[in-house]
């Protein structure tokens, strides 16, 4: 029976017919053509002979289907019913031959209403490449058509499809089963990287799937393969065989008599040294006046009867020198036992255990020491410990139930470090434990928690829960300071002769108090407004604007205030955000010191001890001493002579984004705990003056609090120290018990992170690798590096390059005018390598062979006091490994770790791996004005690499060989994300580095390449006339999909499997010696870095594709002379090398 004709209006047609003729189906196309609307009429059909193409008129076609869109619904009808007779059962009569066709019921002939205007779309088909060309050119070409759908194409026709299609830049997806699978090509293609610059907008499109296209199915050349592949599987076949067969990485088990590293042994003799008696009662003397040397008893008093006790002292009431002696010489604990005291950096224990041992009348190290990281002066006959709150978590690691200790007493919480949020949360837990069960614990650990402006309810209530009968105890303990007068940026404006309008900044602090008055703006809480001003300051310095510190005012004001005061005994402390700012205003100083009056020191962490100790001590007769100093100098130590106190309120704090996983270090503003801190460093031995330099309207605006750093910074540290202490508990419910809670998602990706790496596993337990890390002073990756930095035989580039990503960067920001040249000679330096890390390695020997000469650090824009610091971390990292369990087994073991040294291709493995998941892969698009880089991460966020850095402008030519870059971290910036501290790789390299690494066989080659949709070249450069019978497909973390010969794909992944198994192998035993060197040598062959001996040469695999070039293993000096930049180096005594430490770092 004829179909009921359909309502008239404009829609889809589609009709198929089996087994017509190609006359019949010319015949049926013209119907459809007729009933077209508008200028375009296109009537495609699709015809094959039992699945092939039909291409003589005389073949019958198996089946044929017709689609249009933008027709006449209507007059279509009326058409098909003049060509044929359409019936219900999906028959279809066509005049010519004057068959009846049976057609099944899904294919017969269909007709939609759409509305006029709807996306519109036709039907392909195609004999040829060149017709395929055609047919899609008209298609972009047509402005009524967004979608060409093609039916029932082999795998083959698919392939074909994609690979024109994504050559005309067209989005283009298989969908469906077989055998109805549909391939779609669209115009509507979005912005691979959108031109908008508001923050939302930019994040759609980076986290929308359209960054998916870039993981496209590319081919492993040939020039990537610079070893002989056959004597590569040679050498593999027997490390295979002999291979750990534990394909997991499982729990480890903690041994408490063999650690991966043991605690630095003390003083092996008791110091003999006494202080003079006339001295030693001076010292007395000056002890009894301090207001807590006067509340001894009632101190003493509330920790015998308290589990825990909090000290709330303000400035200068001896607090951090005078309670673990009173606690100790009081009696009420054993003699042996211990009272640990923290502090939150190396100088506050160093000095603070130096000034208690001169009260003792002893040496450092008699009855009170220290232990910082890599050092411990203490003895046999050491009591009384200051220590770093990071030393305090290496020892609960390696004891949890401290039973040398009586009492712990945690300085500083205001400042509310992550150390120490993480032992108060321990400690709590210890304390509830023993009350709860006491026959468990040989003796009570007490606790006393103190501050100069602790947040006393909070810390009170975070205690008052922990099972005890009786409140905890607050004792308050004033101040022995004199009056300070505080001035504001007005009045240090007004000193100097300047104009507001100078100083930076000012009409945003201007800004944020009027609209705070006016009730304008946003409708946040005060610090939240205030952000605005540390936004705007970021943004600027972002940008490269000038810096945020006012610097001719702060030269000028330290000039007037030397001017005024007669007293020089009197002392100047500078509160400043960093070592830049600290340089540059060391030189104004100096050049506005005309009668060379000002002796300018400076006090950074990055500064080794014999330097810090400098600010202690007394300016010569006739000069005045100005210190320059981070906010080291708020807390903890004391510099007695200061009487006039500079205040930039502002300071550097990391800052870090889980949901991008980004860590920025920026410059804030303080909150007013920080800037009462700050003015009580006045007025110690006379009244004093404290200038803040932000205007005073701003200052009311101020939080009172700055956010902890455990909720803005990342938790891999922390999350694998708590977890190595408690294996059985899920680390997001242990931090729910910490003062401040941070973020699930902060927490969650720290573990992600972690179990990728192989530290924890899928259950959250620490592994063997995990627990080794967890003993390693420095980052988990890091700690990762140096370990598999040892097992390769390459121990010293690495220690150089854990140095450089522990501290920072070595290279000096020039002005804007030098800024060129110092990019050239980084490129220089990095002699084609396509990476950070060796560009510092290159710097660092050079500096080194150069005899540590500040001119060579100078000529080549480098910070000497940054090289001082990385090469005495370089020194305690390798010491570090030197004395580990892991190296044991050799007789010469730094011969066993610096083996292979000068070998830069297993170096730069070494380093990418260790770098993994920190990845992205090398995406290359082809446009009109042509090809373009883009870098997208394994989280599908787009970055770019930071500028400045070898691989920021580098010619597509030079990179695209290079189809990753594993970096250490990203930057959240105006511009979008960037890639920081990066090295290129190419596909072999990376796929050593792979989590997953997955091969296919040949015969999935085909399928694997019409199922990926990518739309970035270099594509697989597919033809018909391809083979497949020796491919096989390389799959990276399913992610990122490789053509490759079988046999380089098998081997590739035999090599993984042996790197990660025999690596599992070493760390579960702690022993080095069991990875073996046969696979070192062939990774390093695989990789073209044969181990052949000295000068062994490679080709570089980034080349242009029609050349090849040549590089040297070596890491040698490199002798790069430049111009135009000028250091200071009379701090350093001209080239001699200072005593330089870097500053105390987490312990994992």
């Amino acid at each position: 029976m004829p179909h009921e004709k359909p309502t008239s209006g404009i829609g889809d047609a589609t009709l198929t017919a089996k087994s017509c003729s190609k006359a019949d189906l010319q015949s049926l196309s013209s119907s459809l053509s007729v009933c077209s609307i508008g200028s375009h009429t296109q009537g495609n059909g699709s015809y094959f002979v039992d699945g092939n193409l039909a291409r003589q008129s005389g073949e019958r076609a198996k089946e044929a289907r017709f689609t249009t869109t933008n027709v006449d619904v209507h007059q279509l009808h009326d058409k098909v019913d003049s060509a044929g007779t359409a019936t219900g059962c999906g028959d279809y009569l066509c005049p010519q031959t004057g068959g009846k066709k049976q057609l099944s019921q899904e294919n017969q002939g269909s007709m939609k209403n759409v509305d006029q205007g709807a996306a519109v779309s036709f039907v392909g088909s195609f004999k040829s490449k060149k017709q395929l060309k055609k047919i899609l050119r008209e298609f972009i070409n047509n402005p009524n058509t967004n979608d060409l759908t093609f039916h029932s194409l082999n795998k083959a026709e698919r392939a074909l499809v994609h690979s024109v299609a994504n050559s005309f830049k067209l989005e283009h997806k298989s969908s469906g089963a077989k055998p109805n699978r549909v391939l779609k090509v669209s115009k509507r293609i979005a912005s691979v990287v959108p031109s908008v610059k508001r923050e939302n907008k930019r994040d759609e499109a980076v986290k929308g799937d359209s960054s998916k296209r870039f993981m496209r199915v590319q081919e492993l050349p040939a020039r990537y393969l610079t070893g002989a592949i056959g004597d590569i599987r040679k050498m593999v076949t027997p490390l295979l065989k002999n291979a750990p067969q534990k394909l997991v990485m499982v729990a480890g088990k903690k041994n408490k008599k063999e650690h991966f590293v043991s605690f630095r042994p003390g003083l092996h003799d008791v110091p003999k040294t006494k202080v003079p008696a006339h001295q030693l009662q001076e010292l007395r003397k000056f002890r009894e006046a301090l207001p807590s040397y006067r509340k001894r008893h009632e101190i003493v008093a509330a920790v015998k009867k308290s589990d825990v006790v909090i000290i709330c002292g303000s400035t200068g009431c001896g607090k951090t020198t005078q309670v673990p002696q009173l606690i100790y010489d009081s009696g009420i604990f054993p003699k042996e036992r211990l009272v640990i005291c923290t502090q939150p950096r190396r100088i506050s224990a160093l000095s603070v255990a130096q000034r208690v041992a001169e009260e003792r009348g002893e040496a450092c190290g008699n009855s009170c020491g220290y232990i910082i990281r890599f050092e411990n002066v203490t003895s046999s006959k050491t009591k009384i410990i200051y220590m770093t709150t990071g030393m305090l978590l290496r020892r609960l690691q390696v004891d949890p139930l401290l039973p040398e200790v009586s009492c712990v007493i945690i300085d500083e919480v205001h400042e509310r470090d992550v150390e120490t949020d993480i032992c108060l949360l321990l400690i709590r837990d210890r304390i509830l434990k023993q009350r709860r069960n006491p026959a468990a614990y040989k003796h009570n650990l007490k606790l006393v928690a103190m501050s100069a402006t602790v947040q006393i309810e909070k810390v009170t209530s975070y205690f008052s829960n922990t099972g005890s009968s009786c409140d905890t105890p607050v004792i308050e303990v004033p101040g022995s300071l004199f009056p300070v007068k505080e001035h504001f940026l007005e009045d240090a404006v007004e000193c100097v002769g300047m104009n507001l309008s100078e100083i930076p900044l000012v009409s945003v602090f201007e800004y944020i108090a009027n609209t705070t008055r006016s009730g304008e703006g946003r409708n946040d809480s005060v610090p939240i407004q205030f952000g605005d001003a540390a936004d705007a300051l970021n943004s600027k310095s972002d940008n490269g604007c000038a810096s945020l510190v006012p610097h001719e005012l702060v030269a000028r004001l330290i000039c007037h205030i030397h001017s005024k005061s007669s007293n020089f005994s009197e002392s100047i402390l500078v509160f400043l955000p960093g070592w830049r700012d600290i340089s540059v205003i060391s030189v104004l100083v100096r050049g506005m010191d005309e009668k060379n009056q000002l002796l300018v020191l400076m006090l950074h962490s990055e500064m080794g001890t014999r330097d810090q100790q400098r600010v202690f001590y007394s300016a010569p007769q006739g000069f005045r001493k100005v210190v320059l100093s981070t906010n080291i100098a708020e807390t903890s130590i004391t510099i007695d002579d200061v009487v006039f106190v500079i205040d930039t309120c502002l300071s550097k704090s990391i800052c870090y984004d889980p949901s991008e996983n980004t860590t920025s270090l920026k410059v804030g503003c303080v909150s007013k705990a920080n800037c009462r801190q700050r003015r009580g460093r006045a007025g110690r031995c006379s009244p004093g003056e404290c200038f803040h330099l932000i205007p005073r309207s701003t200052y009311d605006l101020l939080p009172e609090f700055l956010s902890p750093s455990i909720l803005r910074t990342p938790l891999h540290s922390v999350c694998l120290s708590v977890k190595c202490l408690m294996p059985d508990e899920k680390c997001i419910d242990v931090l729910k018990r910490a003062l401040d809670i941070p973020s699930n998602e902060a927490i969650t990706h720290a573990i992600d992170h972690l179990i990728r790496m192989d530290a924890l596993t899928k259950d959250e337990r620490p592994t063997c690798l995990g627990l080794a890390l967890s003993e390693i002073p420095i980052a988990p990756h890091l700690g990762k590096m140096l370990i598999m930095g040892t097992c390769f035989g390459v121990l010293e580039p690495i220690a150089i390059v854990a140095a450089y990503l522990e501290g920072k960067s070595p290279f000096i920001k020039p002005i804007p005018e030098l800024k060129e040249a110092r990019f050239r000679e980084i490129l220089k330096i990095d002699g084609g390598d396509l990476s950070d890390h060796l560009t510092v390695v290159k710097l660092f020997n050079g500096w080194k062979q150069s005899g540590y000469c500040s001119s060579y650090a100078a000529e080549n824009y480098a910070d000497q006091l940054v090289l001082l610091s990385m090469d005495r971390m370089r020194k305690q990292l390798v010491d570090l490994m030197k004395r580990s369990q892991f190296l044991r087994e050799y007789k010469n073991p730094m011969h066993a770790a610096y083996r292979n040294s000068n070998n830069i291709g297993l170096a730069r493995f070494v380093i990418i791996r260790s770098l993994y998941p920190q990845v992205s892969s090398i995406e290359i698009q082809k446009g009109k004005n042509g090809s373009r880089v883009y870098y997208l991460c394994w989280d599908d966020k787009l970055c770019a690499v930071v500028s400045g850095s070898p691989l920021g402008s580098v010619p597509i030519s030079k990179i695209k060989n290079n189809g990753f870059i594993f970096y250490n971290a990203r930057m959240r910036v105006e511009s979008g994300l960037k890639i920081m501290e990066a090295t290129a790789a190419t596909p072999v390299e990376a796929a050593l580095c792979m989590d997953k690494l997955t091969v296919k066989s040949g015969e999935s080659v085909m399928e694997c390449l019409e199922q990926n949709d990518g739309n970035v070249s270099p594509p697989f450069p597919y033809d018909q006339e391809t083979k497949f019978d020796n491919a096989s497909v390389l799959c990276f973390d399913e992610r990122k999909l490789y053509i490759s010969p079988g046999e380089v794909a098998t081997t590739l992944k035999d090599i993984k499997y042996c790197i990660d198994r025999y690596l599992e192998l070493a760390m579960s035993r702690v022993r080095c010696d069991l990875f073996p060197d046969g696979l070192v040598r062939v990774v390093a062959s695989m990789l073209g870095y044969r181990l052949s001996g000295a000068g062994e040469q490679r080709q570089s695999c980034i080349r242009d594709d029609d050349r090849t070039a040549q590089m040297s293993h070596n890491f040698g000096p490199v002798s790069v002379i430049t111009n135009g930049l000028s250091m200071d180096s009379e701090f350093f005594g001209g080239d001699s090398e200072p005593e330089i430490e870097i500053k105390e770092l987490s312990v994992s």
